[in-house]
């Protein structure tokens, strides 16, 4: 929770106790690693949801057995008591098997501010596919959230596993993109990037070579930047 900006201590820890406990939602149990934004008067927490009946893998391969997660929507008039509203995403066979992790951020696309989803996109474990990074458009209406099911895509070429990026707006419009990983998978992630998703129309794409840093472990997106 941020309190008073750019004075004093910037986070705190509102509460000892979980946002949201284990179990809270009928045939899920940890739910966890979690997304927030105050939209319409009300907060609205974007968490994974494990499913219930997986277990420990005793042996070589996946860390579980039996693993599903899906994303659940949950929302709180305060910011510290949430109600369960709803499986904002679920995993199936097609075409994610697992949601992980889903984070949301405000972009601005075309001169429109858009809602977008991040998340990790796990694979079915025998399937020898890495995970990838997935986005999806947000809609609002009737009081929740909703997949946009047509923007649905992931972040990078296929088959190729640690893709982590980190995606903001720059203030004059243009959106910046640092990208780090071995030369293959980043020479594939620019064709991708000339091509462009449904969403974006792609004028110019300028390339500037920095240090290998290592610090990006996931995927983020932020809204803007000071230069």
């Amino acid at each position: 929770m941020i309190s008073e900006p750019m004075t004093g201590r910037l986070v705190q820890r509102i509460d000892s106790e979980p946002l949201v406990a284990p179990g809270a939602v009928p045939g899920y149990g940890p739910i966890f690693n979690a997304g927030l934004i105050h939209h319409d008067g009300r907060y609205h927490l974007f968490a994974r949801g494990v499913r219930d009946g997986y277990r420990r893998n005793p042996g070589s391969g996946p860390r579980f057995l039996d693993y599903r997660s899906d994303v659940l929507l949950f929302v709180s008039a305060d910011g510290r008591r949430y109600e369960f509203q709803k499986v904002l995403a679920a995993g199936g066979s097609t075409p994610v098997y697992s949601y992980e992790d889903p984070r949301i951020q405000q972009v601005l696309s075309a001169g429109r501010r858009q809602l977008m989803m991040t998340y990790t996109d796990l694979p079915e474990p025998d399937s020898g596919l890495p995970w990838r990074i997935g986005m999806h458009r947000l809609v609002y209406g009737d009081g929740a959230f909703h997949l946009n099911r047509t923007s649905g895509r992931v972040v990078g070429p296929p088959g190729v596993p640690d893709k982590d990026a980190v995606l903001f707006n720059l203030h004059d419009g243009r959106v910046k993109i640092r990208v780090e990983g071995n030369r293959q998978a980043i020479d594939e992630y620019l064709h991708d990037l000339e091509a462009g998703p449904p969403l974006a129309r792609i004028e110019r794409i300028s390339v500037t070579p920095v240090p290998y840093t290592g610090q990006y472990g996931d995927f983020i997106i932020r809204f803007t930047e000071t230069r």
